[in-house]
Parts: structure tokens; C-alpha cells; sequence
């Protein structure tokens, strides 16, 4: 519930962050799907970080929290964020936001 733009401009941050750290040969996906019902509505964002096929996050990149920007905003949006590592597969960061009443 909250502001659009500001949630553009984190996802954005978080991608170009991303994207900027990965390996080549890796991928990263942004996923967005709605989730919930009634007043328990919301959006769940993922991003998805794949490691190379045969490669495996650096120790840096495990221990990395997310972007503080990031985490402001998801806090702003009182909204909730968890990342899981899973070194010889990747990293997802997934933000839940609830959505606005109709």
C-alpha cells in the first residue's frame, strides 16, 4: 500500500545492482505475481539471481545484504522482504506488498 514510483525506482535500483554483480553465463529474473485474498491481498516480487551452470556464488556475494535503498522501501511500503542463498544455485529476494482496498 503505498507509493508506486517509489517501488519502481527500488526494483530498479535492485535490478541494476544485480545485474552489475552477476557472472557471465548467470541469469536474473524478475517475477511478479498477486497472492492472497481480501483484505490479505498483496503482490509478491521475486528476483531471482541464477548462478552459471557450474558455478557457485562467490563468498562476498552470500554474506551481501540487499541494497539499504531496498530495504528503506520495502520498510516505507510496510512491506516485507526475505532473501535465500543457496550458493550453487542462485539467490531470490522476495518482497511482499499488501495492495490498496477497492
Amino acid at each position: 500500500r503505498g507509493d508506486g514510483t517509489l517501488l519502481e525506482t527500488a526494483l530498479v535500483h535492485l535490478m541494476r545492482h544485480r545485474l552489475a554483480i552477476a557472472k557471465p553465463g548467470a541469469s536474473v529474473t524478475l517475477l511478479a505475481r498477486t497472492v492472497g485474498a481480501g483484505d490479505a491481498r498483496g503482490i509478491l516480487v521475486s528476483i531471482a539471481d541464477r548462478c552459471a551452470p557450474g558455478d557457485q556464488l562467490s563468498t562476498e556475494v552470500i554474506a551481501e545484504s540487499e541494497p539499504r535503498f531496498v530495504t528503506d522501501t520495502v520498510n516505507i511500503l510496510a512491506g516485507r522482504l526475505r532473501t535465500v542463498v543457496l550458493p550453487t544455485a542462485g539467490r531470490i529476494i522476495s518482497i511482499r506488498l499488501g495492495l490498496a482496498s477497492d
